[in-house]
């Protein structure tokens, strides 16, 4: 019997399926659909650093076929990173998996819905939610640039949330300006299961 296809899904409160049950995350919407041994390694919160900071125990010690990173936005949220330093953990993120033979699937972040965000959200001076945004588009070009250099598949989240929003209406998207909502999630893990059946 041929052995299951084993993934990590790690980063922050979007891979965990904030503010969802985790049955609701789009790892175990993944699990669901295809049958695969899908771990959801998402933390609410967490920037690149602290992802990378659990990457080898959370990931490679679980020696899995593909991990999926998605991290970023909380970098720019709280300004603890730039997209060229966030960038750079993500990169040793990647050839830690690459020197474990693991296959890598980069997400782009996605931006956020800024006026939705301060209503909903945090609404504080310190987050400026342009700001936040440029800086994502920033980092999504970094990432696009080091995948196609690296050879490492980066799946365009971003633009391709930002179509699905356009679709159904940013309200039905975006639980808080931040996070999807359900349909949001169903339809990130579509976006993945596409990835992975191309492989």
């Amino acid at each position: 019997m041929n052995r299951k296809l084993k993934i990590v899904c790690i980063g922050n409160s979007i891979t965990n399926g904030f503010p969802y049950p985790r049955s609701r995350s789009f790892p175990s919407i993944i699990r669901e659909a295809s049958g695969f041994d899908v771990i959801n390694k998402g933390n609410n919160g967490e920037s690149t650093a602290d992802v990378l900071a659990r990457f080898r125990h959370d990931v490679l010690d679980h020696h899995p076929d593909v991990v999926t990173i998605m991290s970023g936005t909380n970098d720019f949220i709280y300004n603890t990173d730039t997209p060229k330093g966030a960038i750079e953990k993500i990169k040793i993120m990647c050839q830690w998996a690459i020197d474990s033979g693991i296959r890598v699937i980069l997400m782009t972040s996605l931006l956020t819905d800024a006026p939705r965000a301060r209503r909903e959200w945090i609404d504080t001076e310190d987050i400026d939610y342009e700001e936040v945004n440029r800086k994502i588009l920033e980092y999504d070009s970094l990432m696009q640039e080091y995948g196609e250099s690296a050879n490492i598949t980066v799946l365009d989240t971003r633009k391709a949330y930002m179509e699905f929003a356009e679709r159904i209406g940013m309200d039905a998207a975006f639980h808080d300006g931040l996070h999807p909502t359900i349909g949001g999630y169903d339809f990130l893990a579509k976006l993945i299961l596409e990835v992975l059946q191309k492989q």
